[in-house]
């Protein structure tokens, strides 16, 4: 496996941020559905749960990642 470029990891970063958004909101992807749509009580419980979910694993996951940007030193 090789390295990603920086325009390569740009834009990894780009999508994993998009969709976590997605998941936590429960939105749409850009350019598709109803801007007016209201979510289903199932829906919104599933948004919430999956904030819940995400909350948990960055509490974990985040100080990992940050720690190695800086040691790498990209920070």
């Amino acid at each position: 496996m090789t390295a990603l470029t920086q325009d390569q990891e740009t834009r990894l970063i780009d999508i994993m941020a998009c969709c976590v958004h997605q998941a936590s909101t429960g939105d749409y992807p850009p350019g598709r559905g109803s801007l007016t749509r209201k979510l289903t009580a199932k829906e919104a419980k599933q948004a919430r749960d999956d904030r819940y979910d995400m909350t948990e694993h960055f509490i974990e996951t985040l100080p990992l990642l940050l720690t190695k940007v800086r040691d790498e030193g990209g920070g």
